[in-house]
């Protein structure tokens, strides 16, 4: 979503990774010199979290998990595993689709918004800086992940707090009906 790295500060790197892999994804980590500090099973069954940290450097801190969504309360009904990324982004998770819900859901689910930088990160993806964005994908992949909320207070917030039109545009293209 960011031309550069700078571009975009962070506190951690999440990597999404298959649950299967996440016991081979840790030695490549610790071939470039980062140490597992924790390892948590966190929100759904098999879902794991693993934090890596630089010696050197003690700020970058790594975390491979196989779930984005971590909280046993929302963990059920809300998930984002790599394979459903995968499925959202049409087989590539860098897929402006996959990049938006990824976006929508750390910082609706995870941070609640309490920072404008995944704000930001959904008003990159709207602009189209990764790629066009698919209503119909995008509304079956936030179906599959329960996470249709997250997605509409997303773009409903990004319209709002910057005037984007294509922020609007695509809110009032996703809107989902209430059930009555």
């Amino acid at each position: 979503l960011y031309p550069t790295i700078e571009d975009r500060p962070f506190d951690d790197i999440d990597v999404l990774v298959r649950s299967d892999d996440l016991d081979r994804a840790g030695p490549v980590l610790g071939g470039l010199g980062y140490r597992r500090t924790n390892s948590t099973q966190r929100g759904a069954v098999g879902s794991r979290l693993d934090e890596w940290i630089l010696d050197r450097e003690q700020r970058v801190v790594v975390e491979l998990q196989s779930e984005l969504v971590r909280s046993r309360t929302l963990g059920a009904a809300l998930t984002l595993t790599y394979n459903e990324l995968i499925a959202a982004g049409n087989g590539h998770p860098e897929d402006a689709n996959a990049l938006l819900l990824v976006a929508a859901m750390h910082g609706a689910a995870i941070h609640q918004f309490e920072r404008l930088q995944h704000l930001v990160d959904v008003l990159q993806a709207v602009r189209g800086t990764a790629g066009p964005i698919h209503i119909d994908r995008l509304k079956e992949g936030a179906r599959l992940t329960g996470s249709t909320l997250p997605v509409q207070a997303a773009l409903d917030l990004t319209a709002a707090m910057f005037s984007e039109p294509a922020a609007r545009e695509r809110s009032a293209i996703a809107r989902c009906p209430r059930p009555s």
